[in-house]
């Protein structure tokens, strides 16, 4: 249980510290009090890559069996009763290194965070990559996220993070890999 609980935590502190960075992107869009503003989206930093060992083995190159990408992350928004509609399209790209392995689950979440990094909205999603005769698949899901607002002109002070569910093994597998390109 406390392993669970402190991956959720590394996610949550990596999707925050993401919202720092777009944060400061999130300078002066709006126009009028009522003119509506999206909020920024993206895949999260060392969250956007998931590796998928295979059971039992290392975390090495030659371990894993598939491998899941978050590619883009694309919105659009809508004024609703009571605040924004925001419509994102996640475009995962999902691969397989095993012939053996004919699907593959990718667990992402999606997160709407504020300015000051706090997360007000998460929610948590499977992909379920079915490979057959291909080990190359494009993947967009389609996720709706509410963001209640008084005002729709504020909702350049939110973002939101796309990232993988990763274990404390796949997340340093992701930063060692970083560091060497």
């Amino acid at each position: 249980m406390i392993g669970l609980q402190f991956r959720g935590l590394v996610s949550r502190l990596s999707a925050c510290m993401a919202a720092l960075v777009l944060a400061a992107m999130l300078a002066g869009c709006s126009g009028s009090s009522e003119e509506l503003t999206c909020p920024a989206a993206a895949p999260a930093p060392d969250l956007d890559a998931v590796a998928i060992f295979a059971p039992g083995a290392g975390t090495d190159n030659a371990s894993i069996q598939a491998a899941g990408k978050i590619f883009d992350v694309s919105r659009q928004c809508e004024q609703e009763k009571g605040g924004i509609l925001i419509n994102s399209l996640i475009t995962v790209n999902a691969i397989r290194l095993a012939p053996q392995v004919s699907r593959a689950e990718y667990v992402y979440f999606v997160a709407v965070v504020d300015s000051t990094r706090n997360i007000l909205n998460e929610q948590r999603f499977t992909l379920d990559a079915q490979f057959g005769n291909q080990d190359f698949r494009t993947y967009v899901e389609k996720i709706s996220v509410h963001l209640p607002l008084q005002h729709v002109s504020a909702g350049d002070g939110y973002a939101i993070i796309v990232g993988f569910q990763l274990t404390p093994e796949q997340l340093e597998f992701n930063r060692a890999h970083k560091q060497q390109s």
